[in-house]
């Protein structure tokens, strides 16, 4: 039964009841009405309460009734002014509510509290998993935006089980690295997760209801632990003092929804490649890349046996149309992005008994002798 059946019938059976009593006393003023208008809520924070009485047309310093709070729709909230939300949760209509960067507020518990939502935009580095507010109860949010903040994965488990989202916006986070967890989302059809750190699409396949999904730009390696590698992973080209480093030994490469890893880009502009020994970059004019991986010239034989460490930042050559599209979709887009991996670098030999060689106990070999 809808709100209006429901007045419609009060109406209705109010008139019936009362109309033998008409000539006998005048209608008494609706009680709830005089004590919803005679409320004052208490709003802690001035500038939100300066807000709220903007929206209200009023004075600034205004006290606040309960009744004013139902007539409130939307709230939008930016920046450092705002310090807490405390009465906000008496806007018991509200469906619509935007906080923009407001990184001075501390608990947003009081979100949570606002079952009228429909439509909420959460941004701002200061929002971390801890201060994120567990939003599944919020059984008519339809569609949430969660952008710029310092969210991990974990944040999905607290908005992974709202039953009626239907968009959802998790962008410009690079330690968002797996998505997999939304898939517990019953109606969600549009998700754009553009400039994070998605590494692997392949899960979308078990997505109920999706039918677009935006993932541009994904920068990926930022938040993976360094990789420990051996020389012997390299080839290192004494004579020439050339350096050859493979691109199948870069782990956790993007991965499209059917498997697909785009290649590197074999540009050498600054722009497109950039690489480092231990923390120093190699000028891009040593470079020379291909499909299999880049040639670096000039590495004397010192260079390469103090090479401790390396960094390996590049874009992927990852054009839009260059890439395959799920037919369970509408819309994909998944192009563009880059990828950024640290290395360590184990400089051992592993020596194995050859009996046709003998050698003399206490004396040096070269290494062209093992």
């Amino acid at each position: 039964m809808t709100l209006k059946h429901k007045a419609a019938i009060f109406v209705l059976a109010t008139t019936m009841v009362a109309t033998p009593f008409m000539t006998n006393h005048a209608l008494a003023e609706d009680p709830v009405s005089t004590e919803l208008e005679s409320t004052t809520i208490q709003i802690k924070d001035p500038e939100l309460k300066k807000y709220l009485n903007g929206l209200l047309k009023q004075p600034a310093d205004a006290d606040i009734t309960q009744a004013q709070m139902d007539t409130i729709k939307t709230v939008s909230l930016a920046n450092g002014a705002y310090t807490d939300l405390s009465g906000l949760e008496k806007a018991h209509n509200l469906t619509g509510l935007t906080l923009n960067n407001t990184s001075n507020i501390t608990d947003y518990s009081l979100v949570a509290s606002m079952p009228s939502l429909q439509t909420l935009y959460l941004s701002g580095q200061h929002l971390t998993d801890a201060i994120f507010p567990n939003l599944n109860g919020l059984s008519n949010l339809n569609s949430l935006s969660v952008s710029n903040t310092s969210n991990t994965n974990a944040v999905f488990a607290k908005l992974n089980q709202l039953p009626n989202l239907t968009y959802l916006y998790v962008q410009n986070t690079m330690t968002i690295t797996d998505i997999s967890a939304l898939k517990s989302l019953p109606e969600l059809k549009t998700l754009f997760v553009q400039f994070n750190g998605i590494k692997d699409l392949q899960c979308i396949s078990e997505f109920p209801k999706l039918e677009s999904l935006a993932a541009t730009g994904q920068n990926t390696g930022r938040m993976d632990e360094v990789n420990k590698v051996k020389s012997s992973d390299f080839a290192y080209n004494d004579k020439a003092e050339t350096l050859f480093i493979p691109f199948y030994m870069m782990p956790n490469r993007f991965t499209h929804f059917d498997g697909y890893k785009p290649p590197f880009t074999t540009s050498t502009s600054s722009s497109q490649t950039y690489l480092a020994f231990n923390d120093t970059r190699v000028d891009n004019s040593r470079l020379s890349i291909n499909e299999s991986g880049i040639i670096v010239s000039g590495v004397t034989k010192q260079e390469f046996d103090q090479l401790e460490s390396m960094e390996y930042n590049a874009r992927y050559d990852n054009a839009a149309g260059s890439y395959a599209t799920p037919s369970f979709l509408k819309s994909y887009s998944a192009s563009s992005g880059t990828y950024d991996q640290y290395f360590a670098i184990d400089h051992f030999i592993n020596i194995t008994a050859d009996e046709a060689i003998t050698y003399t106990e206490n004396q040096a070999v070269t290494e062209e002798q093992f």
